[in-house]
């Protein structure tokens, strides 16, 4: 098995990347290996993927809180998708690789982590208050 930081090293090049797709095309490599380099490609992205914490609540919510609030939140619905893709395609003998995925993906694991949006908005106040009306 290929070291880590070194498979690291070449997939920051990107002839290494035309090289890996020029492989599958050729069935030099299988769709598995190909997946297997990409999720050790996407492991230097690491802090990028964890959770960013929602704002905090205001006393009276407003379309700008609404907003920003559900960006954040699909913003992380992405994130944790792609850590499950990267978990699910590196070699399950990578334990150190696995564990710095895993670990990533507790974060989103909090009950608090979950934006909920108001029970009803007036959406006529809400479009005044956002355009300053």
């Amino acid at each position: 098995m290929t070291d880590c930081a070194e498979v690291l090293k070449d997939l920051n090049h990107p002839a290494k990347m035309k090289q890996l797709l020029s492989d599958l095309d050729s069935k030099k490599i299988t769709m598995q290996q190909f997946l297997s380099e990409c999720a050790y490609w996407n492991l230097q992205y690491l802090e990028d993927y964890r959770y960013k914490p929602l704002p905090s609540k205001p006393k009276d919510v407003t379309p700008a809180y609404i907003y920003s609030a559900t960006k954040i939140e699909g913003i992380n619905r992405g994130n944790f998708g792609r850590l499950k893709e990267i978990l699910k395609n590196l070699p399950e003998e990578d334990f150190i690789s696995r564990k710095k995925v895993s670990d990533v993906m507790k974060e989103f694991d909090k009950k608090e982590n979950v934006f909920e949006p108001p029970k009803r908005l007036d959406l006529d106040d809400a479009e005044d208050d956002f355009w300053g009306k």
